[in-house]
């Protein structure tokens, strides 16, 4: 699983993994007479998946000994918004460091049934070690905090429930100025790739591709394709324009993009915001039979 880890964590990685080279004499033999211990990170994301893998949280000590060090952990309630046994469960409320090594982790465990795909919860932990253990330098790396998210099956086949049925909003080339709605329908293409019709043109439904394997960057991508035709412009090309956020979220079974539109005749023109919902059959009916609501 990909972890977002704070920029002072790999401060405190190369401190305490690490030899102090070229240090000055004082600090290079204060650490060597230590025995220091933190987390290796001070805030992870996890991405709480339908399998509920449990996600590792680290310590870090400054040198190795030959016997098993116990470090005790506490959670901090006041600085917590997950419950400890409904929102999580931790493997152990010690860390224990191995005899000749200078990491030691437990995990902790999402519970994917526990939480909305709106919530943005986390718990604060603290590492309890003796004072002489406590490094001045990097105060604060004895607590960590984990934010967790849930993560619903990137598969496309969770878009394709109920019938595969879409809100399509769009202001180009609708209107020049109100976000237009229409009903449109998804096919399966393949296990990464999903065609949405109609889009723009009757006869040219586009083609999305769901980049997948990163729980934290789910990110879409729509390869040049024929969008629709104009008596100005001729053809009409679009993809995903770069360096935007064009991403699927799969709890919501939301899609959000930019394309970046082009023809031969006049080049590239314009880059437009774009999105898809999910809604059931019965929804898609209602608003075929009665319209859409008013914004």
């Amino acid at each position: 699983m990909k972890r977002i880890r704070m920029t002072l964590s790999l401060l405190v990685a190369a401190a305490l993994l690490l030899p102090l080279l070229n240090s000055c004499e004082k600090i290079n033999k204060t650490f060597a007479e230590g025995d220091y211990v933190a987390f290796l990170d001070t805030m992870a994301y996890y991405p709480v998946e339908i399998d509920e893998k449990g996600f590792p949280i680290e310590i870090a000590a400054s040198s190795t000994r030959d016997y098993d060090r116990t470090y005790g952990v506490e959670i901090v309630s006041s600085r917590s918004t997950a419950i400890e046994g409904v929102n999580f469960t931790l493997s152990s409320d010690n860390i224990v460091i191995p005899a000749g090594q200078r990491t030691g982790k437990i995990e902790v465990l999402g519970k994917y049934d526990s939480m909305e795909s709106s919530d943005s919860i986390g718990v604060e932990l603290r590492l309890i070690v003796p004072r002489e253990a406590e490094w001045d330098l990097y105060d604060g790396f004895l607590n960590t905090k984990v934010i967790f998210t849930k993560q619903c099956p990137q598969n496309v086949d969770n878009f394709l429930e109920d019938g595969g049925n879409f809100i399509f909003y769009a202001q180009f080339p609708f209107s020049d100025y109100q976000v237009q709605r229409t009903l449109v329908k998804a096919t399966k293409i393949d296990d990464e790739r999903l065609q949405f019709s109609p889009l723009f043109d009757d006869t040219m439904p586009i083609t999305i591709q769901f980049i997948q394997g990163e729980p934290l960057n789910p990110v879409l991508k729509v390869s040049e394709q024929e969008a629709f035709i104009t008596s100005d412009y001729g053809i009409v090309l679009c993809e995903t324009a770069e360096g935007y956020p064009n991403y699927f979220y799969s709890c919501d079974r939301v899609l959000s993009f930019y394309l970046l539109f082009s023809s031969d005749r006049v080049g590239t023109f314009g880059t437009y915001y774009y999105a898809l919902q999910w809604i059931s059959a019965r929804e898609a009916e209602y608003y075929k039979n009665f319209g859409f609501p008013d914004y």
